[in-house]
This record gives C-alpha cells, sequence and structure tokens, in this order.
C-alpha cells in the first residue's frame, strides 16, 4: 500500500514537472513571435535605410551637378556684364567724339559763312558802285614791270579769297565725313549693346531659374537627410527593443532552466524513497526483495516522462552546444536570428541569449569585438568559444560556435543552413580572422 502511494506521488511529480515546463515555455513562444516581428521590423528599417543613402548619394551628386550648371551660367552672366560696360565705355567716348567733331563741324560752317559773306558783300559792292579798283590798280602802274606785278597781286587777291573757300569746303566735307563715320561706329555700338543687353536678360532668367531648381534639389536632399535620421532614430529605438526582449528571454530561460533543475532533483529524491521501505517480518522481506527491484524499475520507468538535463548546466560550453546543435539543419537566411531561419551572426546572438543568457549584437564584426568576452589564440580555443572569420576580405564576416575537436557548428549559407564545419580545413583556416571566449 506504501509502495502504491509513492509511486502515485512519482507520477504526481513527473507530471508537475512536465506542466510547470510546458508553462514556462509558453511565455517563450509569445516572446519569440515578438523578437522576430521587431527582428524583421529592424531588417526593413535597415533596408529602408541603406535605400534613403542610395537616394541622398544621387540627390547630394545632383546638387553638385545642379551647382556646377548654376555657376558656369553666373560666370557667363558676369562676363556679359562686363562686355557690356566696355561697350558702354565704347558708346560714350564715341558719343563724346561726335559732339566735338559736331562742334567742329558747326566752326567750321560759321568760318565759311563768314567768308562767303564777306566775299558776297565786296562783290556786291563792287558791282553796285561800279568800282574798277581793280582796273585802277593796274592803269596805274608804272611801267610793264610793275603792271605784271599788279596783275599778279590782283589775281593772288582773288585766289587766295576762292583758296580759303575751298579749304573750308574740304574741311567742312572732311568733318562731315568723319562725322558719318563716327554715327556709323555709334550704331553699330548701340546695336551690338543691345544684343548683349538681350544676352544678359536671357542668361539672367536662366540663372534665376537654375537658382530655383539648386534650391529645389537642396530641399529633396534635406528631406531625405530628416527621413535617415528618422528612420535611424526607429532602428536604434527597434534594436533597444530587440536586446530588452533579448534580455528577457535569457533571464526567463535561465530562471526556467533552474526551475527544471529543482523540479527534476525534487523527481528523482521522491522516486528513491520506495528503496527504504520493507515489510513487516523478515520472510515477508526476503520474499518481497525480487519485487522490490521489481517495483523500483517499475518507478524508474514511471518517472521517464521527465526531460534529461543536457550536459552541464545553464550557462555552461556544454550547454550553450547542446542547445546550439539542435538547430543543425535549420535553413540560413540573411538578416534573421531567429526562431527559425538564421544568418551566422543571428545564429550565435539566438543561442548565446537562449543558452547563457549572454545578450550580442546582429553582428560577427561586433561580436568580435564585444566587451562582454575576451580574445584567446586559435591554439588556445575550447568548446563553446566563437570564432571568426575575414570571408570576402573585407573584414570579419562570419562566426561559429567552436564545439571542440576542429569543429564548428555555424549557420553557413542559404545552400546548407545551419551546419557542422572543421575549422582546420584548408578553406576555414586560410579566413581564419580571430576568436573569443564569453563562457567560463
Amino acid at each position: 500500500m506504501r509502495l502504491k502511494k509513492h509511486r502515485c506521488s512519482i507520477r504526481l511529480v513527473a507530471g508537475t514537472a512536465l506542466l510547470s515546463i510546458g508553462l514556462l515555455w509558453m511565455p517563450f513562444q509569445a516572446t519569440a513571435a515578438d523578437l522576430t516581428s521587431l527582428k524583421q521590423q529592424y531588417a526593413a528599417l535597415q533596408q529602408q535605410q541603406q535605400q534613403l543613402q542610395t537616394q541622398l548619394q544621387d540627390q547630394n551628386s545632383q546638387v553638385q551637378t545642379e551647382q556646377a550648371r548654376q555657376n558656369a551660367i553666373g560666370s557667363e552672366v558676369a562676363l556679359t556684364q562686363k562686355q557690356l560696360a566696355v561697350l558702354q565705355s565704347q558708346v560714350d567716348s564715341t558719343n563724346t567724339q561726335i559732339s566735338n567733331k559736331e562742334k567742329e563741324i558747326a566752326a567750321a560752317q560759321q568760318q565759311i559763312d563768314q567768308d562767303y559773306t564777306l566775299l558776297k558783300q565786296r562783290l556786291r559792292a563792287m558791282y553796285v558802285s561800279g568800282d574798277d579798283s581793280f582796273l585802277i590798280v593796274l592803269l596805274n602802274s608804272n611801267g610793264v614791270s610793275d603792271f605784271l606785278n599788279r596783275v599778279e597781286i590782283v589775281k593772288a587777291v582773288s585766289d587766295h579769297d576762292n583758296r580759303i573757300i575751298d579749304e573750308l569746303r574740304a574741311e567742312q566735307a572732311q568733318l562731315d565725313a568723319d562725322k558719318k563715320v563716327l554715327d556709323q561706329a555709334q550704331q553699330e555700338l548701340l546695336q551690338e549693346q543691345g544684343t548683349m543687353a538681350a544676352k544678359q536678360d536671357i542668361l539672367n532668367a536662366q540663372l534665376a531659374q537654375q537658382t530655383q531648381t539648386v534650391a529645389q534639389v537642396q530641399a529633396n536632399a534635406s528631406n531625405t537627410q530628416q527621413s535617415i535620421s528618422a528612420v535611424t532614430q526607429q532602428a536604434a529605438k527597434t534594436d533597444a527593443q530587440i536586446n530588452t526582449e533579448i534580455a528577457a528571454e535569457a533571464a526567463a530561460a535561465k530562471k526556467a532552466a533552474a526551475q527544471k533543475a529543482a523540479q527534476q532533483t525534487a523527481a528523482q529524491s521522491a522516486a528513491s524513497v520506495p528503496s527504504h521501505s520493507g515489510g513487516s517480518s523478515g520472510s515477508t522481506q526476503a520474499g518481497t526483495g525480487s519485487t522490490s527491484s521489481a517495483s523500483q524499475s517499475g518507478s524508474g520507468t514511471a518517472s521517464g516522462p521527465v526531460a534529461t538535463a543536457p550536459p552541464g548546466g545553464f550557462g555552461t560550453a556544454a550547454y550553450v552546444i547542446n542547445y546550439a546543435e539542435t538547430f543543425v539543419g535549420y535553413p540560413y537566411v540573411f538578416g534573421t536570428a531567429g526562431p527559425d531561419t538564421f544568418d551566422c551572426s543571428g545564429y550565435v546572438q539566438w543561442v548565446f541569449a537562449k543558452a547563457a543568457g549572454i545578450g550580442l549584437t546582429h553582428s560577427a564584426a561586433e561580436q568580435s569585438q564585444s566587451s562582454l568576452g575576451t580574445s584567446v589564440s586559435r591554439n588556445d580555443l575550447q568548446p563553446g568559444d566563437l570564432v571568426f572569420f575575414n570571408v570576402d576580405g573585407s573584414g570579419i564576416d562570419h562566426v561559429g560556435i567552436y564545439i571542440g575537436g576542429g569543429r564548428m557548428v555555424n549557420a553557413e549559407n542559404s545552400s546548407v543552413g545551419v551546419t557542422y564545419d572543421s575549422v582546420t580545413s584548408s578553406y576555414w583556416s586560410s579566413r581564419f580572422a580571430c576568436a573569443r571566449r564569453f563562457l567560463n
């Protein structure tokens, strides 16, 4: 009767342990779903950030192009302004020359008019009075020689008058010709000035339009930069939420592991109680010896549903490796970190959070520098250490969990998923970068 009671106790304890484990696991599933959603959101934000960065680069390039075009138009406007200033100076100079030439023409015309007036007056007076002064001059000569001299004098006076008038007329004609040349030059300068002024108006309009274009592309770039800042802030908040969730899951996992270990200890203690019970007499004890052994065997079978704890305790290398190996064969998806798909750093992040309560970032390069661990050499590797590799030659870009014997478990690529690899193979050995220890 006592033996049956103990069997019931064993079944009750074992059932309670399984129920407790099930209850403890339920929050993990909900949290894992939340964490997956956060990681998907974070990946989307990172993708959006990259797209915005590309867009910003294009817009900055466009700003530079439009500014260069604006500067070119501005330079052409400045050159046109200088040319207009030169033309204006030439126009002013030509106008001054024309004004001076007109004054010279007016003065020459005045002199011609005066001389011509005097000549006409003298001829008119001679005609009206019947003055024979020239004849008298000739008749009053003394001899042939004197007569000839007087003839020359009279002729010289007449020639002088005519020459003066001819010279004045020639001078006036030259002045008129000079003025005509200046007038032509003035017209050409004014025409060129008008052409340059029209060109300047066009350039000023182009410059105004280009200034608006530059302002618009600068505004677009500024808006994109603000969007990047907003996305970056949101990504930082999401990353903080992810780290909080991971820390919470790690703490819950640690607590669940401790409770599970306590429940298993209690179950094992309860299972060992029947071995200390006996019959009421010696013959009964002797006769029931084999029965007692069978009963103990039966009780051991009854406690079978209690899960066997992994080697070592929570947070030990054996515990972490055992947990890590449960994901062998899971698919590789870049940018994910569980619970159903992983990339290399996401796999390490998930395993260490769940099996050791250690919160690592989702980056192989950052994990290799994490202050939570210590650097170890390749020759000092121990199971549970993280091994880092430089695969494409641009820096640390892959990580795996060393399990001993020159082997590691890692989320390798989309072809093989989570798998085992030899760190001493020519491929991985030639790409080995460093190692870091996070487990005691």
